[in-house]
């Protein structure tokens, strides 16, 4: 692919952008000796293409920090985007009844489904099964640890995969939207420095978000720092998030403020569109 691009960059001889959603330089913690000599070689072709980049645009806020350095490139973070005026009515409230749910939807590979149990288990020592569960929608095939592991804990219902339509009810019926990612190397390595999008659908769901993975991984960063979910990034700490909802120590409304800054500060589409658009056409003007 990088030499198909060198090729088509030569050929047309016009301005270039480098478009990053994950981090395509970094090395993998595991791998065998040829695999390495095969990054190595790759990474020569990365680093010669980004080099013919005006600039970048990438989508997590550590791979901006990271690439800008690396390539000595100008690095715009950009993402999925809201409408301004939907922000209004987000309003994240606290669970009323029992049991309370915990919902998880999506892939639980590298190593996320460790991330859930852990939440699981958290879940039945602070609230226990009659308070609250955690379900899991998910299309990925189990493998037998997997499957252990999941229905070992009393607190988690597996519930498989599920349609969009579906997916969108189970959320808004949902207490707690939550997010894990796994603490293996491996694990980080391949999430570090990603977003995903499904945390901003969380956001506009009105629902308190639950996450709990790496400190190294861009979402659990911005999460943290943006305080627009309850963020554990240990065991003790998952423990102490249960806790704290167990005993309604949660600051609601003080959640939906901080949520409603990011999504205005950091989403708005119009924002977005424009900055990248502007920036096309000063290139384009600049040629």
């Amino acid at each position: 692919m990088w030499d198909i691009q060198q090729y088509i960059i030569k050929k047309l001889g016009v301005p270039v952008v480098g478009h990053i959603s994950d981090d395509v330089y970094g090395y993998p913690p595991k791998g065998s000796l040829l695999a390495k000599w095969y990054r190595t070689g790759l990474r020569k072709k990365i680093k010669k293409l980004i080099k013919t980049c005006s600039y970048l645009e990438v989508f997590a806020k550590n791979m901006q920090e990271e690439y800008s350095k690396l390539f000595n490139k100008s690095c715009y973070l950009i993402g999925k985007g809201i409408q301004f005026e939907t922000v209004k009515g987000i309003n994240v409230q606290a669970p009323i009844g029992k049991p309370m749910h915990f919902v998880y939807t999506g892939n639980i590979g590298d190593d996320r489904y460790k991330a859930l149990v852990d939440i699981g288990y958290a879940i039945s020592k602070g609230l226990g099964r009659e308070n609250a569960v955690l379900d899991i929608y998910s299309t990925t095939p189990l493998t037998n640890q997997m499957r252990e592991s999941i229905h070992g804990c009393d607190a988690i219902d597996f519930h498989g995969g599920i349609s969009k339509e579906e997916v969108v009810q189970v959320q808004k019926n949902a207490d707690f939207l939550v997010h894990g990612e796994g603490f293996s190397q491996t694990a980080i390595f391949s999430a570090k420095m990603s977003f995903s999008t499904k945390i901003i659908d969380y956001m506009m769901m009105s629902k308190a978000i639950l996450a709990y993975g790496p400190q190294e991984v861009n979402s659990i960063q911005v999460l943290k720092e943006s305080e627009v979910g309850l963020t554990a990034i240990s065991s003790e700490e998952i423990e102490t998030v249960i806790t704290n909802i167990a005993t309604n120590n949660v600051d609601y409304a003080l959640l939906t403020k901080n949520t409603k800054q990011y999504l205005l500060e950091n989403r708005d589409i119009e924002k977005i569109q424009a900055g990248i658009y502007q920036r096309l056409s000063d290139l384009v003007g600049e040629k």
